[in-house]
């Protein structure tokens, strides 16, 4: 043990050690004071006052503490409150796992070795731990690679949902009283919805946002599968210089931009060719309805599962080795973006560069897209009148020949009795 001295908060705990400025509140290691006494992690969470602390304590009591044990979630075995030089603090106490690591550390380290099976199984497991939440009145609303915990045992890796229930009674993850980790601090602010942008995104007191938890899990997913990692900022000193898990979008400029902070401020772009490059299309339009601009867009939980447990290949893989394939224009025209196929530009003997974004973006003024509809393009020919009738009467004809093709076919399928 060393010299290091916690606020005497806990008659019933030693306090051991500082861990971190984790999200809520500060957290530290402490052991019971009893015969063959555990190590437990112990939180401390501001609250503005005795009468609000009493009541947040209340709450808090009736929903986590009272959240059945699941095999996904960090137990939480007591909560109470602190005084501390005028300033109150919930104090919740959980279960300490000593040989356990965080996603961003886990996939980080492991991402090479790593298959589809395995990521999905990841995936599998981050979705039970919130169904378990959300199916008891429970909202996370931290979710990013640090508020998850990796055990691994035989081989097998085991998630651990932490910091979960505190959102809905407690507010941010992040409050002003008190240094939360950097690496913590830049995480949250790439995985939090559109709606958080806005002033009064405030919950009512007690309320679970869960569609904010589809969005943040929605781009977990991403950023687990596509590996993606936030640049470095430059000048950072070497202890705060770690590698963070993240979707993002990059502006000459601007440098690595939130995707809910974007979205915010440009509802009308269409951001699949910044994102979604190397997902497989169905877990592309998996992931496209968690993270819709609307929250009452989102799937539920419940339909999360449902689309993801079927789906086999969480990446696109290319051929290797494949001979050069010539395209045609005719080729080009009809490739779907949203197909497992290759790209008709991709090259075996050069690798495929990501597409960079022309879209214009200023954070404090949100300009005014244009979206290339069919309506655009007729807007913009109203001065050939010529061309835009012979496009309605192709399409036209188009249809006719459409419509007879079924009923021919119709006409040749087989009637029973």
């Amino acid at each position: 043990m060393n010299n290091y001295k916690m606020p005497s908060m806990m008659h019933n705990f030693t306090p051991l050690d500082k861990i971190r400025c984790g999200y809520f509140g500060v957290e530290h290691k402490v052991k019971e004071k009893k015969p063959r006494g555990k190590f437990r992690v112990a939180k401390l969470v501001l609250c503005a006052g005795q009468t609000e602390a009493r009541y947040i304590l209340n709450e808090y009591k009736k929903t986590v503490l009272s959240l059945a044990k699941h095999q996904n979630i960090l137990t939480i075995k007591d909560a109470f409150l602190h005084k501390q030089k005028g300033s109150v603090y919930l104090c919740s106490v959980g279960k300490f796992v000593e040989s356990s690591e965080t996603l961003n550390s886990f996939i980080l380290a492991r991402h090479a070795s790593l298959c589809d099976e395995a990521h999905k199984a990841l995936f599998l497991q981050l979705v039970d731990a919130v169904s378990h939440l959300h199916s008891h009145g429970i909202a996370h609303n931290a979710l990013t690679p640090f508020s998850v915990r990796i055990v691994e045992s035989k081989g097998n890796a085991l998630v651990k949902l932490t910091d979960f229930g505190l959102a809905q009674i407690c507010g941010k993850p992040d409050h002003e009283n008190y240094d939360l980790d950097i690496s913590r601090a830049r995480s949250l602010a790439y995985y939090l919805p559109p709606e958080s942008q806005e002033a009064e995104c405030c919950n009512a007191f007690g309320q679970p946002n869960t569609a904010a938890d589809i969005f943040m899990l929605g781009l977990l997913f991403n950023a687990i599968a596509e590996h993606s990692i936030l640049p470095q900022i430059p000048n950072q000193e070497e202890e705060e210089s770690q590698q963070i898990l993240a979707s993002y979008l990059e502006f000459p400029g601007y440098g690595a931009v939130p995707i809910g902070k974007f979205m915010n401020g440009n509802p009308s772009v269409d951001l699949d060719y910044q994102l979604f490059r190397r997902l497989s299309s169905p877990l592309r339009r998996l992931i496209r309805r968690m993270v819709f601009l609307e929250p009452d867009g989102r799937p539920p939980i419940t339909g999360v599962l449902q689309m993801l447990e079927p789906i086999e290949s969480l990446v696109r893989h290319l051929r290797r080795n494949a001979p050069e394939r010539v395209w045609s224009q005719a080729s080009l025209d009809s490739w779907d973006e949203d197909s497992d196929t290759e790209s008709p530009h991709f090259h075996p003997t050069k690798p495929k560069q990501a597409r960079k974004s022309r879209v214009p973006y200023n954070p404090s003024i949100s300009p005014i897209q244009k979206r290339f509809t069919s309506t655009n393009i007729l807007t913009e020919r109203h001065d050939n009148p010529m061309q835009r009738a012979t496009g309605f009467v192709r399409r036209a004809s188009m249809r006719v020949k459409k419509t007879s093709d079924r009923l021919r076919k119709r006409g040749s399928a087989k009637i029973s009795g």
